[in-house]
């Protein structure tokens, strides 16, 4: 089951870090320093988790019916440790959220009026692709 945990949070962690990069291209405040160091927060809590992932999965031992299993100190540090670090990852989005001015692009979209509900969920969703962070790394 830790196992299953981890895996889930390693996910959402690469979800909330592609938001957040996301805000700060749309806003145009990827080039603070202080955004950039929100950014690396995010990174650094997404490379523990799967350094923890990695530690479990390498470290992984035959139990006394033969079955193997992931070293649970590793799963067990990352499962408790990642409740007490998101609530860091969800501010960190607030306050990029906050930043800056809104695109161009959805304030025309609003005004005018003439871009359909499709189209923009069609540009949601490429933008959301172009900032996948697996696609960035080869993951």
């Amino acid at each position: 089951m830790a196992h299953q945990v981890l895996a889930k949070n390693i996910v959402k962690t690469e979800f909330l870090l592609g938001l957040a990069l996301s805000i700060m291209d749309a806003i145009g405040i990827d080039q603070f320093q202080h955004v950039q160091d929100k950014g690396t927060e995010i990174m650094m809590t997404l490379e523990t988790m799967r350094s923890h992932l990695y530690r479990a999965e390498h470290n992984a031992k035959l139990d006394k019916w033969g079955t193997m299993t992931p070293d649970y100190a590793a799963l067990d540090t990352a499962r408790n440790w990642y409740p007490r670090v998101y609530p860091r990852l969800v501010e960190i989005l607030r306050v990029l959220g906050a930043s800056g001015s809104p695109p161009k692009q959805i304030f025309v979209m609003r005004i005018s009026g003439q871009v359909s509900i499709a189209d923009s969920k069609e540009r949601i969703w490429r933008d959301m692709n172009a900032f996948n962070y697996s696609d960035w790394h080869g993951i």
